[in-house]
């Protein structure tokens, strides 16, 4: 925790504030950017989450979660601002995007124009691109998009959301996920699994660390390779989260492990601390701190910012490849979307 200690995090958000008031018009409004960056020479540390790579797997990588962040937004936003904003994210240096979802549009309004979104973005070699799925269907579409580097599905150790989210309970989800994870493996499309409420559960059904390994083991055994423990609704502490972390790691070395936090302003860099202490291979965040889940309860619990998760990997040494003042506009774009679009609430 000593890195946690020894940076002022209030300073830091302050100067990010700072910095983007100042920002003299860097980004045009989102109505200029229009045209998809070109990526830059592929990462020789790519993620295995490309099954175009061959290379090895980076110490940390950073997911952008734009889909997290627009799910959590009230009103409609338009396609082209979507697409602007994650252009954006592109052109910082962000490269690997959970751009959107293939599932009903009556469920997730938000994402009806996900296909849209995709065909704008492109697919490049340095870019990988995820996709969130909830039955075969989402995988099908995902598919007949050829653009589509990696699917996630989400599966709750909690009976109450899996029955929220996706209208099937635990047991009617393992076959499920059994089906989705052997046909994108034959697509050659990485199969990510979400295990959501993954610390704890505001529902008052039954948890314990046991359980949660007990789900990994079945995974695992299923031939998944990448999980990512989700504190969807900011029920972790960072002894927990060290805890939960470290057994995954010790009994799964094979499993390539994320972790996608919740969490209010004070309390996620104690968390991500603690979750990359244990040798945490992937950290999902959001710029501002945008998003939140609108399945999970009333009150919505944003992602960990973005900019600060990379002030923090970089202060420990873990490079993010990501372009600092690039950042700023994003941020900035993400704020311009929470103020003329809104927050949901369920």
């Amino acid at each position: 925790m000593k890195v946690v200690e020894s940076l002022d995090w209030p300073m830091l958000s302050k100067l990010w504030s700072g910095a983007i008031r100042n920002r003299q018009s860097a980004i045009g409004h989102l109505q200029s950017a229009t045209r998809i960056p070109q990526p830059a020479v592929p990462d020789p540390e790519a993620s295995i989450l490309n099954p175009q790579s061959s290379i090895s797997v980076p110490k940390v990588v950073l997911v952008e979660t734009p889909r997290d962040a627009f799910q959590g937004i009230r009103d409609l936003i338009p396609t082209a601002e979507k697409i602007a904003h994650i252009t954006r994210l592109i052109d910082a240096g962000c490269r690997c995007i959970d751009f959107g979802s293939f599932v009903s549009p009556k469920a997730v309004p938000q994402m009806r124009d996900s296909e849209a979104v995709l065909e704008a973005i492109g697919r490049h070699p340095s870019l990988t691109l995820i996709a969130i799925i909830a039955n075969q269907r989402g995988l099908d579409r995902a598919i007949a998009t050829g653009k589509v580097d990696a699917v996630g599905f989400p599966f709750s150790i909690s009976d109450t959301f899996q029955m929220r989210n996706t209208h099937k309970s635990i047991e009617e989800t393992w076959p499920i996920v059994e089906d989705l994870a052997r046909c994108s493996e034959s697509q050659r499309i990485a199969f990510i699994l979400y295990l959501s409420m993954a610390f704890g559960n505001p529902y008052g059904d039954s948890w314990s660390a046991r359980a949660v390994i007990d789900f990994v083991r079945r995974l695992d055994d299923l031939g998944v390779r990448v999980v990512s423990l989700a504190d969807t609704t900011a029920e972790a502490n960072p002894a927990q989260i060290s805890e939960l972390a470290g057994r995954c790691r010790s009994e799964f070395p094979d499993l390539e492990l994320g972790i996608h936090l919740h969490s209010d302003a004070s309390g996620w860099p104690a968390k991500l601390t603690a979750a990359l202490e244990c040798g945490i291979q992937r950290v999902d965040s959001a710029v501002a701190g945008m998003g939140g889940c609108p399945f999970a309860r009333k009150e919505l619990v944003g992602n960990i910012p973005t900019e600060g998760v990379v002030d923090l990997l970089e202060s420990r040494g873990i490079p993010t490849g990501i372009d600092r003042v690039k950042l700023l506009s994003c941020v900035e774009s993400a704020r311009h979307i929470m103020e003329l679009y809104g927050t949901a609430s369920c």
